[in-house]
Formats: structure tokens, sequence, C-alpha cells
């Protein structure tokens, strides 16, 4: 069995779709070169559905996967190949900022069927100031800052955060870029 690589895409959390043929051939060359499974989880976008039904709808996914983890689940392949012992979280933009809170939820649950190892997050939509417009429009909930699934650093579940080891990704122009390291 492989290790199962699960990547939540970005796209400001209103545009893209784990079944574009960009992100099937990143996936699968990703998934050949690392020597493990994937599966990208699809979730829906803003502006018609308001957050945080994205990071629900995430959440849900990895839920879903947790139902294979005794060789059950409705999914063959899954229950075949991957090796939920062994979980890969990944992630860019808010697709890296959803991996993140899924992460630490997975933890605070005690989701022990999947056992997110690593995460990899490149380029998350994270905020330590009050965040712009934007999110303001499609999170209209949101409390700003201090909002866990945008400053993980407020998150009172960030205590049981058990990945063993987590790269983050940003650049220098990058306007969160301060947020993340």
């Amino acid at each position: 069995m492989l290790p199962l690589l699960v990547h939540y895409y970005g796209g400001g959390f209103c545009i893209g779709s784990p079944f574009t043929s960009a992100l099937k051939n990143f996936l699968s060359t990703l998934a050949t070169q690392a020597n493990v499974t994937a599966i990208s989880i699809d979730y829906r976008l803003a502006t018609e559905h308001q957050l945080p039904i994205a990071y629900d709808d995430s959440w849900a996914g990895l839920l879903w996967i947790a139902k294979h983890s005794n060789g059950n689940g409705p999914e063959p392949w899954i229950n075949e190949y991957a090796d939920l012992r062994r979980v890969i979280l990944a992630g860019e933009s808010a697709g890296g900022t959803i991996a993140h809170y899924v992460a630490v939820q997975a933890g605070a649950a005690g989701l022990a069927a999947v056992a997110a190892k690593r995460l990899l997050i490149v380029h998350p939509y994270f905020w330590a100031k009050e965040p712009d417009k934007f999110y303001q429009y499609i999170c209209p909930t949101s409390s700003g800052a201090y909002d866990p699934k945008l400053n993980p650093i407020v998150d009172p579940n960030l205590s049981k955060f058990k990945c063993d080891k987590m790269l983050v990704c940003g650049a220098e122009k990058d306007k969160h870029r301060v947020m993340k390291l």
C-alpha cells in the first residue's frame, strides 16, 4: 500500500475543480514521482455558496476517506492501494488554507482512522490582521483576525495538530507572506 495524498485545490474559494485537465495531469505526475496514491477533494465554491461551506465539504471529504480505514469503504481502489496510516494533506492558496484547517480538525477530533502525518501547503490564504474585502464578501460571518480558519494562531485546537512534518511555501512578493513566516 502507498501513502495517500489528499489534495485541496486553490482558486480563492471561488474557482477551480479537481476535474480540470491541468490538475489531473499535475496530480498524476506528482503521484507517480512521489510514489503515492492521490485523491483531490471537491468543494462548493463561493460566491454561490458562502464560506465556511468549502471547509465543511473538505472535512466531510476526509471523513469519507476515513470510512475506508478497515478496507471496507465504498471506493475499492482506496481500500486496495491507500495506506490511511500515512496520509499527506496538501493544497495551494485557498486549498492550502483548507488543508491546514482539516489537519487541525483531524487532530482535534481524534480521527484515528486517518493518520495525517504530513502537511504541504503552498501560498495559504492566512491573515494575521483583518482580511481584505474579498474574504469579507465570500465569508460575511467571519470574525476576521479572530477566525481560526484565517488565522491559525488563534485556533484553540492548534495544540492538537498531529502532523509530524509540515512544509509551507510562500513567495517573496506574496501579500500574505508575513503571516506565513
